[in-house]
Parts: structure tokens; sequence; C-alpha cells
């Protein structure tokens, strides 16, 4: 798969003009190991004309790569109608488990449906194999759940997120327990295969967020520390950063006593209008600001 550099949804243009893209094209050319092109991660329908850019991107493609497969992935739903048949193909992202919410497999329904009703003709699905401070690694049971949610679609492939990150600190080249599901999967036909049980041995404890490093009493209140928060308002919130909103739902599920921000509370600069809108962007985050005292 051949990444072409991305669409910046805050200027609501390409990260790289058509010429750029033209060399990498014919550098490549139609090179028997390349899968498919990938047009941009998430670039939502915020903007205004972005529906015709992927559509002219996936063009400029097809007319030096003839035969060349196209495609973006998006996580915003309400966004797929726009998106639709853009490109080739559309890949839904949907992270179904979370420390604060457990596995909640019928997100993925849902997506599939929202795609459904879009109108999409081709779509591939992201299954989760991967986690962060909010988003939770699947136990392999739980990822043989995600993929036969997936398989009862009628998608056409999927793009695993992810095998490695410079950005998550777990991924799936250091998670062996899931390979065994993994390798299972890849064995299938994809659409209505249901995939084998995996054996208890296994199946790993279940996994709860990083411990603190104290044993806090009942009596003892509760603090919650948090820094790097909120990007300017109109960045695009991707699976890795802007997630000033996961930010917040991670900290008020703890239910603290209070909340300590560490700095860099509001990018780039801390202006009052600036940190207003983000507020007003992240519902819940008046909530933590007003335990912040």
């Amino acid at each position: 798969m051949v990444w072409l550099g991305g669409y910046d949804s805050a200027l609501c243009q390409f990260r790289r003009p058509a010429e750029w893209v033209v060399e990498r094209l014919e550098e490549v050319g139609s090179h028997s190991a390349i899968h498919s092109f990938f047009i941009d991660d998430e670039p939502h329908a915020d903007c205004p004309n972005v529906r015709q850019q992927m559509i002219n991107r996936s063009d400029l493609v097809k007319s030096h790569v003839p035969g060349a497969v196209t495609m973006l992935t998006e996580n915003r739903g309400g966004d797929f109608a726009t998106l639709a048949n853009t490109t080739d193909v559309l890949g839904i992202i949907v992270y179904p488990c979370s420390y604060p919410s457990g596995c909640v497999y019928s997100k993925i329904d849902e997506r599939i449906a929202q795609a459904e009703a879009a109108g999409v003709d081709r779509y591939w699905g992201a299954p989760q194999s991967f986690g962060d401070e909010y988003y939770r690694v699947p136990t392999p049971t739980e990822q043989i759940e995600i993929f036969e949610r997936w398989n009862a679609s009628r998608m056409e492939g999927y793009l695993g997120y992810a095998w490695s990150s410079h950005t998550d600190p777990e991924t799936l080249d250091t998670h062996e327990e899931l390979w065994d599901a993994w390798s299972a999967q890849n064995s299938t036909s994809l659409v209505g295969s249901p995939l084998p049980s995996v054996p208890a041995s296994t199946a790993p404890p279940s996994v709860s967020p990083p411990p603190s490093s104290g044993s806090p009493s009942s009596a003892d209140p509760l603090i919650v520390a948090v820094g790097d928060i909120a990007c300017a308002p109109g960045s695009a919130v991707t699976a890795t950063k802007c997630r000033h909103q996961a930010t917040s739902d991670l900290v008020l599920s703890q239910t603290p006593d209070a909340v300590l921000t560490l700095g860099d509370q509001q990018y780039e600069d801390g202006t009052l209008v600036l940190l207003l809108r983000s507020r007003q962007l992240a519902h819940r985050v008046p909530e933590l600001l007003r335990l912040d005292r």
C-alpha cells in the first residue's frame, strides 16, 4: 500500500501537490508488489470541497497507473455519505475496546450500517489490535469476536491497526497472544466465515489500566494529572492525535476528586479564545476543568 501524503482538513487541501504525487507514481509505476494507493486517513467532511478533492486525487492516480486501486479511511459514520465512492474503497475505522467501556462490539455493527446507508459500494474493515491510554488491546477471544462482526458484513478486506506504531504503546508486534487469531482470520474467505475459538491457555489475564504507584484507601482523595490536552480548534481528530475528548472521558471515568493540569493545556498557544473554543468542541471537558481548582 502506497501512502500519498494525506489531506489537511484544517487547511482543506492535500499536504502534497499533484506534481509531487505524479513524481511518486512515476517512480513506482504499476509494480507488482503494490496493492493499493492510500489517499488519506480520516479526511472527514468538514471542508466544503472535500468530496471533489478526493475524487480528483483518485482520478490522478488512475490516470498514471491504469488499474490502480485507491482507498481512504474514515472514522466518522456521519461523514460516509460525503466520502462514499470517492475512491475505490472506503476503509471503515472503529475501535470497540477501551478501558472505560470494555469491548462494545455493536459499534462495529453500527458503523457498517452507516456505510451501507451511505451507499458505499466497496469497503474494508479496520480490526483493532492496539492499545493506548484510552483504548485497550483486545484479548484473543475478543479479537475473534471483532473479526466475526466484520466477517458478517460484505467487507472485501481489512487493514489491521496496527502491527507497530511510533505513537501507540501497545501493538500487534508485541502481543503474540493475538497472532493465532490473526492467522485464523487470514485463512478465511472473509464474508460469513466463523473463526475457531482460542484455547483458554492462550488467553491472557484480563487487562486493566496501568496500576498507580500507590495503594490508596477508600478514604484517600483521588487525584488525576493531565497535560498536553487540546489541539487547536478545527484540527483533525485521529487515532493518535487531538484526542482531548477521549482524554476527558478517561479522566472522568476515574471519578476523581480533583484534576491537576500539568501544562500545554491548549495548542498552539494558550489564548482564552482558543481555550474556550476547544472546550465547546469537547462537551465534557468543562467538567474536567471544574475539578481543576
